[in-house]
Parts: structure tokens; sequence; C-alpha cells
């Protein structure tokens, strides 16, 4: 079944917190709300200031403390915001445009940065700072890679452009999976999708199954070999030319959050 969370959003990206909730921005330049899913109430995390622009929530932060979101600057950097304070922090070096930041278990986070390495550096959650040394795990990082996720076993899979410009504008995109030595195995060989430009994918939990977007819906695959199936039935040349974008995974793997934008014609 599918609910509507919130009819106010600006369409970027939202993320689960680990206490089931979602957070958000409003409409373009708006508040970061946090709202409950079931329940629908919400609340103000960190109030809009002036007409400052936003990348959308990237990733909430265990306990809730913040979240790595897009930067209020015209050069969509990635920004750590302290729930608590409402102070935002820029993540140093941190490639902009990019949806890959995640916090890691082992105390780290886990970005790409302007050399387009995937590093992995300490992380204070009480402070929200970098800690100590920042480690490359992984150099010559693809051009078109944004997206990642690493699993607990210390595999990483992400997007890497397959076979070039797409008749939609975007291109198509074929999921690897990395091991720590960088050797590279396709997720499903033969397999790829055509990903426009505001293109999103999202790992569950369990590593099973895929959430993506191509075109204007959000599809589900089984992996490692399994079919595809649609979540959302969007149509782009209709009236209000709906697209979903950005799906995330809940963290029990139950649901797929995802941005629905219409355009009036």
């Amino acid at each position: 079944a599918t609910r509507r969370i919130a009819a106010d959003t600006s369409g970027g990206p939202a993320a689960w917190g680990d206490d089931g909730r979602v957070c958000y921005y409003e409409d373009e330049g708006g508040n970061l709300v946090r709202v409950d899913p079931v329940t629908g109430a919400s609340e103000v995390v960190h109030p809009a200031s002036g007409d400052a622009r936003h990348g959308g929530v990237l990733s909430v932060l265990p306990g809730e403390v913040g979240a790595i979101v897009g930067s209020p600057s015209p050069f969509w950097d990635r920004d750590v915001l302290d729930f608590r304070t409402g102070r935002l922090t820029s993540l140093p070096e941190a490639q902009p445009r990019t949806s890959g930041v995640q916090y890691l278990a082992s105390g780290h986070l886990l970005y790409l940065n302007r050399l387009r390495q995937l590093v992995a550096a300490g992380f204070d959650l009480e402070t929200l700072s970098l800690t100590g040394e920042t480690t490359v795990l992984l150099d010559d990082v693809p051009p078109l890679m944004s997206s990642f996720r690493l699993s607990d076993d210390g595999t990483l899979v992400y997007g890497a452009p397959a076979y070039g410009e797409t008749a939609q504008g975007g291109r198509s995109m074929e999921l690897v999976w990395a091991d720590r030595e960088g050797t590279l195995t396709p997720v499903d060989a033969g397999w790829n999708f055509a990903a426009p430009v505001h293109a999103g994918w999202s790992l569950s939990p369990d590593g099973t199954r895929i959430a993506y977007q191509t075109r204007s819906d959000i599809w589900i695959k089984q992996l490692p070999a399994g079919p595809d199936q649609r979540l959302t039935l969007n149509d782009p040349e209709g009236p209000a030319g709906a697209e979903a974008r950005h799906p995330a995974w809940s963290s029990d793997g139950g649901s797929v959050l995802y941005a629905l934008t219409q355009r009036d014609k």
C-alpha cells in the first residue's frame, strides 16, 4: 500500500531516522521537517533561513542527533546539521552534488571527496565533527558514481555508467559490487537501467533488493538475478507530469520512501 507522508516537499531526497520518522525539506527554501509516517505528527527540525536553496536530506545520523544535508549554497556542498543547535558545518572536501554519504557503525563517515576518492573519516556523534585521519578506500572513482552503499560485511555497491546517453537525456547505469581489493562484479550481468537526471537508487538492508528510479517511476529488483517489479505508476506526459524520485528503504526493509513531484501543464 502507498501512503502519502507529506504534500509540501521540495522533491529532493528524504531520509528515514532510526526511530522510524522521516526527515524532508518543505518546498524550495523551506523548513526541515520530521514526520511520523504512521500518525502524521510533524515538527520543524530546522527553520528556513531566507531564500536559501538546499539539496535535500541525504541521511539521518543515529540517535536523531543530526543529518547530512545538501548545503544552502550555490555549490551544493555537503553539510552536517546538528538538530540540537541548528548549526550547519561543511563536510570538508566532500564532492558536491553527490548523494553518497553514509555513517558506518565503526564510527566513520563514508563519502566521495573532491579528488573523486571514496574515503572513510572518523566521526564523533557527540560533536558531529570529523576526527582523526581520512583513509582512502577506493581511488579513481568513475565520474558518474554519486550513490553507493557499504554493507556490514564490507561489500560496496555503486552505480557506474554503462552505455552512455539514453533517448530520454539520462544515462544507462549498471550497478556493480566492489570488494576491499577494488574488484568489480556486476550485480546482475547484462542488467542496466535508464537513469534520468534525477536518478536515484537504494539497496535494501538485507542486500536482496534494489529500489531504483528509471524515467518517472520507482522499480524494485530482486537480487541477484530476479525480476523487476514496478512500484509506482506515473505518467510523465499526463496533466500533472508526475515523477517519482530518490527511493530509500526503511531500516526494516518493509517500506520504500520516495519523493513525488508534479508539474502543472
